[in-house]
């Protein structure tokens, strides 16, 4: 695959997911609020490394606030980016930059069975079913 098949590709990828954070967006309200704008903008200008072969889920969840989780990884198992959609903006921002270029391993054993009040899971334990995805992924790039 030559380097603008490569890009087409990652540029194919994006694209779908800003398609799928709209299309629910626009069936739960009926129009595009402003934190939709802003997850629009900022997936559409994720920038992973070209030469580095990649891992990619984009993970619904289940029982929590946010609705899908888009994560990738590189070739070692290392967390290039994590972007929630839905749930507590500002925690799960948080929770974002602090697993960026960590193991995928460190971070399950870190994060799995953390529960968010009287439920069973939470964003950060659903992180992690997400994770367990990635792990079995398989790798695209050069």
């Amino acid at each position: 695959m030559n380097g603008f098949s490569r890009a087409f590709s990652s540029l194919i990828r994006t694209f779908s997911l800003c398609e799928k954070v709209l299309s629910l967006e626009r069936t739960k309200k009926n129009s595009f609020p402003f934190g939709s704008l802003l997850a629009y903008s900022y997936l559409c200008s994720i920038k992973i490394k070209k030469s580095m072969k990649t891992k990619h889920v984009q993970y619904e969840t289940h029982g929590t606030c946010s609705q899908m989780i888009d994560v990738t990884a590189d070739e070692h198992d290392v967390i290039q980016q994590v972007f929630f959609l839905g749930g507590c903006n500002g925690n799960l921002q948080g929770i974002s930059q602090l697993v960026r270029g960590q193991k995928i391993d460190d971070v399950i054993r870190r994060l799995d069975g953390i529960r968010c009040g009287i439920k069973n899971t939470s964003c950060p334990d659903q992180l992690c079913r997400a994770l367990e995805q990635l792990k079995h992924a398989p790798l695209t790039g050069e």
